[in-house]
Formats: C-alpha cells, structure tokens, sequence
C-alpha cells in the first residue's frame, strides 16, 4: 500500500477576532481540499478462498440437507491476526479449527435428482499429494486423499461435487 502523509495545521489561539474567524475558516477550506485531493489509495485484498459444495441427491427419494463439513489437514477456519504489509496477506492464528461447517437455517427438500450448492469460507491453502480432506454431508462422510496438490486460492472458488445415494457419497474436484 502506498503510504499518503497528510498534514493537518493546528491553530492555537487566546481569543477570536474577526480576522481570525477568517483564517480559521481558510485552514478548514484548505483541509478539505486537501482531504478531497488525496484520498488514500488502499489495496483489497481476498482474503478467503471458498468450497463449494455441489450436492446430487441420487437417492430416489426427495432429503433435505440440513447441514456439511469440510475437515483440511490444516488450520481453515477461526480468528486470524492477518499482516497486509505484503502483497500477500500473511496470517497468524489466534483461535482456530481444521473444519469449516455450515448449518442450513429453513431447509427446503431436494428433489431426486436434484443440485443443491452449499458454500464455506476458509482460509487459503494448499492440500498435498498423500492428504487427507473430509467432507461431511447430513451425516455421510467420506475422506478423499489428494493424489495430487490441490490449492484453494483466495477470492476463488473450489468446487468438490457430492453425489448423495441411499448408501453412499463419492467426490471429486
């Protein structure tokens, strides 16, 4: 971020004249000019990446979803103190979990054969070839080993489809 230096004068004074109003008057006009000119530039950045969960009901039968999981090897979800001084936000965990959930308030039933997309906000990382992630859908988990490297970047989002059956839950990204 580039650093604006904004210079303010301070007047001190033991009693108003009317000149005095004037140059008061002058120093708020200048400030504000100079306030309006300079707007401070600030670089945005995501600082989340999101998984999408993309759930099939294969079931035969309508279910409603009231609720999934997505368990990473690492920290994903908490209270984070996050340094801006880079172009790369760096974050230093203070309260954190491996799994990120999602309750889904007014369920509504989903048709056989019918999509539906639940979304989690996690912090940005990286699953290695040879780890495990859990994903967690009305009770049905599964843990899918990476067979390669997987990276969930901030401000985009990963989508890993769940198909729901009777019996069982398969994935893939």
């Amino acid at each position: 971020m580039d650093a604006v230096q904004l210079s303010i004068s301070a007047i001190t004074f033991s009693s108003i004249s009317k000149n005095d109003d004037k140059i008061i008057e002058y120093e708020q006009k200048k400030t504000k000019k100079c306030l309006k000119e300079m707007m401070p530039s600030v670089k945005m950045n995501h600082l989340t990446s999101v998984v999408r969960i993309r759930v099939t009901n294969a079931s035969g039968s309508p279910v409603t979803f009231t609720n999934a999981s997505f368990t990473a090897p690492e920290d994903i979800v908490g209270q984070y103190y996050i340094d801006f001084s880079t172009d790369q936000p760096a974050f230093t965990p203070k309260s954190v979990k491996n799994t990120a959930t999602v309750e889904v308030t007014n369920p509504a039933e989903l048709a056989n054969g019918g999509v539906a997309d639940l979304y989690l906000a996690v912090k940005p990382f990286t699953a290695e070839t040879g780890e495990e992630i859990v994903i967690t859908v009305n009770g049905y988990s599964k843990t899918i080993k990476m067979t390669k490297d997987v990276t969930f970047t901030a401000g985009k989002i990963k989508t890993v489809n769940f198909s729901f059956t009777a019996k069982t839950a398969t994935f893939d990204f």
